[in-house]
């Protein structure tokens, strides 16, 4: 059927985009993409250079494969931590002729300080394994695509098409951003791409499963975000502020419901999702309630340590480890900077300034995923 702007404004609207990327597996200048994604409207301080920890954990998962298809020798690899020095020990594997068997050799360590980014290596792939960290230490590869592409379908307030991923939808007041992204790999000329259909909807009951269609993508991806906030309230057993944390995001599933009720209209049944959100809501307060109530002297001084911190502006030292300790596993520190009421550079800045502390109880697990050293 031919579109003209006529029959689509009396007959057909526009919802949105279904959109999907494909990310070849490529390495690239961090400076020249941030380049390009500032001049397409993206702010270039998301691809940052690699630090030195995930600059070495890429160079060996490199130099792995290098070895594995060049030679067909396999290696093994021991991590270790020392203070700030991440060391990288080389086993590699080789045939021992006279017991007809592989034997396994510890044959060259590598050493990256993970504050000033210095690196050393010894042993007879010492040079290799050189090469290939210095390739990573200032480049971004296709893994931050891949994290640069997530985080847009969330800030443009997509849903999965399917459960395992792959194709979203975004509604049409986000396609600006999404054509801003296509163009921005496009620019960068290294095989990635943002690909789009735009999704037409007929006007009235001819479009009503269409609605009912997308409207199941959206349950099932806010359903599955309230049953994993559901399960992290539950094991949160001092601090209120993370609980208050996970109440914000409830707050934000229940926009993203309200959004999607309005572009797809009485197509969208949502007494499934506010019969879980009310579930949520009442865990929730319950959690608040109870530590309230169970509060004692050492929480009430932490409190008065958050309470000066936000009169400043800011957030001490004690304060976020406190709360990062309570928060279980890595938690992004935007998270982090809600529960404490403060702003997120603030607390980003704070955190990357403890990772680098001598015997540091924090560690940085990814961009932007910080978690407490037990």
């Amino acid at each position: 059927m031919e579109f003209t702007n006529a029959k689509i404004t009396a007959e057909f609207e526009n919802l949105g985009r279904l959109v999907w990327a494909h990310v070849p597996t490529f390495r690239i200048n961090a400076a020249e993409v941030r380049e390009a994604a500032e001049r397409h409207g993206f702010d270039g301080k998301r691809f940052k250079e690699c630090s030195p920890r995930l600059a070495m954990s890429r160079a060996v998962k490199e130099f792995h494969a290098i070895r594995q298809n060049r030679l067909g020798r396999r290696i093994g690899v021991k991590e270790t931590e020392s203070g700030p020095v991440y060391v990288v020990t080389i086993v590699e594997e080789s045939a021992d002729p006279s017991l007809e068997r592989l034997s396994y050799e510890q044959t060259t360590t590598g050493r990256v300080n993970t504050k000033t980014g210095e690196f050393s290596a010894e042993g007879p792939l010492a040079k290799e394994l050189l090469t290939c960290y210095s390739r990573f230490s200032e480049s971004v590869t296709d893994e931050d695509f891949r994290l640069f592409f997530r985080a847009l379908i969330t800030e443009c307030r997509g849903i999965s098409k399917r459960v395992t991923g792959g194709i979203y939808f975004v509604p049409s007041q986000y396609a600006g951003a999404i054509q801003r992204a296509a163009d921005f790999l496009k620019d960068l000329a290294i095989g990635a791409q943002i690909s789009y259909d735009e999704v037409f909807v007929q006007v009235g009951e001819g479009g009503a499963n269409e609605r009912r269609n997308l409207w199941q993508s959206a349950e099932e991806a806010l359903l599955g975000e309230v049953d994993e906030l559901i399960g992290k309230v539950s094991r949160i057993t001092k601090r209120i502020g993370a609980v208050k944390a996970q109440e914000a995001k409830m707050n934000e599933m229940r926009e993203l419901m309200d959004m999607y009720t309005n572009i797809l209209g009485q197509e969208a049944n949502v007494s499934d999702l506010l019969e879980k959100l009310g579930e949520a809501e009442s865990l929730v307060q319950e959690k608040m309630s109870e530590i309230q109530g169970s509060v004692s002297a050492a929480p009430v001084k932490v409190d008065a340590d958050r309470s000066r911190a936000k009169r400043n502006g800011n957030a001490s030292h004690s304060a976020i480890m406190e709360a990062l300790k309570e928060m279980e596993g890595p938690v992004n520190y935007r998270e982090l900077a809600r529960s404490l009421d403060v702003s997120a550079s603030t607390v980003g800045a704070r955190l990357s300034d403890m990772v680098k502390e001598e015997d540091s109880k924090v560690r940085k697990v990814k961009r932007g995923m910080y978690e407490y050293i037990t």
